[in-house]
């Protein structure tokens, strides 16, 4: 007989290592009961899954909202007129690098604040009707 054979019928085995949430409540083999965490969890999700909030739409513009969408008419008038005088600007000086760089890179600008402030002015105005 050998030491290691010995130890082998005298220590209980180890544990098994818990998996992602599992808790034996025993660590003998014949009495394994296992607690599973994860079931108890995904209980809960589908129960407070199944109760969504419910939010009405918004249909009315807040204060801010009204300004915001009385300014933003104003400003996009501002910023078609500049994109016509740009291209104008650009017509007139065709040689000239300097200019038609400046205005270029100006006209970029006006083209992208145009886009970003049309999609918000639709936005609210898709608000109040």
């Amino acid at each position: 007989i050998k030491i290691g054979q010995i130890l082998k019928f005298t220590t209980p085995p180890p544990p098994p290592p818990t998996l992602s949430g599992q808790i034996y409540y025993s660590t003998t083999p014949s009495g394994r009961k296992l607690c599973d965490l994860e079931e108890k969890a995904k209980k809960e999700a589908i129960e407070t899954a199944e109760k969504p909030k419910l939010e009405a739409p918004k249909t009315k513009r807040s204060f801010k909202e009204k300004y915001e969408f009385d300014t933003i008419e104003k400003e996009i008038e501002q910023l078609e007129e500049e994109k016509t005088k740009l291209e104008a600007e650009l017509a007139a000086n065709a040689t000239d690098f300097d200019i038609i760089s400046k205005a270029t890179e100006r006209l970029g600008h006006v083209i992208t604040d145009l886009s970003t402030k049309g999609d918000r002015w639709l936005e609210l105005s898709e608000l109040d009707g």
